[in-house]
């Protein structure tokens, strides 16, 4: 009985702590975004371990070793980021109609997956598009998952 109403008052104390925190960093909203911005490619760089997991995972039968999975991840990873890079150059240096050109740039990511598995796994177009649709819902989805929890610590851990 003492055990539970000590989790209670720990429960209790952790949710206060998480509103103020809430509210200290809708006080100084640019802050916050900033930290989060600032911890961000750590978080990308944790989850290339993930996405090489769920390649294995999509091509068990493919008796590729986990490194090479891996080498795939961050040379996809390392993509994107290209990609991203040109995209905020043409958001710094052009007017909003041109900006369009950095649109369609975005476009060359999910195409450079689907040549990239094509190339490194050797099957067949539609199951190789079935599984690139697999793989980026589900990395979507653990993504997400990984920045709510990235947004929760950044409450706690800057604004408590």
């Amino acid at each position: 009985k003492k055990i539970s109403k000590a989790i209670k008052d720990n429960a209790i104390e952790v949710g206060k702590k998480f509103i103020e925190g809430f509210k200290s960093g809708k006080n100084n909203p640019q802050m916050f975004f900033d930290k989060i911005k600032e911890h961000l490619p750590k978080v990308i760089f944790l989850l290339l371990p993930v996405f090489a997991l769920l390649l294995k995972i999509v091509y068990i039968r493919s008796n590729h070793l986990f490194i090479l999975h891996l080498v795939f991840a961050f040379n996809f990873h390392a993509f994107i980021f290209f990609i991203l890079l040109i995209d905020t150059f043409f958001e710094l240096v052009s007017p909003k109609s041109v900006h369009l050109l950095g649109n369609i740039i975005l476009l060359t990511i999910p195409v450079y997956l689907y040549a990239g598995l094509k190339n490194v796994y050797h099957q067949k177009r539609w199951k190789t598009l079935l599984k690139m649709i697999l793989i980026s819902i589900s990395h979507f989805f653990v993504f997400i998952l990984t920045i709510s929890v990235l947004v929760i610590l950044t409450i706690f851990l800057f604004f408590t």
